[in-house]
């Protein structure tokens, strides 16, 4: 995330800002009467004022490459739909792994 943020020229104190407090998030997961916490690494949190814009921030150079080469992106909010579409349906169904091992 900060790294996106740097991209986009923004001031290096707002992005030790932005990244302290996405730093040592825990999620609570319950089963029964069984529970741990997971440290959170790589999202934006849920409801979050600025997730929106960190979101649009983070995953605007993820959309730009994989519009390159036949593959048609499109982001909204949180989601992302990739549609390719090719003469031979195999072919494009074969480039969906390659494609999505950018998101990493």
């Amino acid at each position: 995330m900060c790294a996106a943020l740097t991209k986009h020229v923004v001031d290096y104190t707002i992005i030790r800002w932005i990244g302290a407090t996405l730093k040592g998030r825990l999620a609570m997961e319950t089963l029964g009467e069984l529970s741990r916490s997971v440290g959170m690494s790589r999202s934006c949190p849920v409801g979050g004022v600025l997730s929106p814009l960190l979101w649009c921030i983070f995953v605007d150079e993820l959309l730009a490459r994989l519009n390159v080469g036949g593959v048609y992106t499109q982001g909204y909010a949180d989601d992302i739909c990739l549609l390719a579409v090719g003469k031979f349906g195999i072919r494009a169904h074969k480039m969906g792994p390659s494609y999505c091992r950018n998101v990493v």
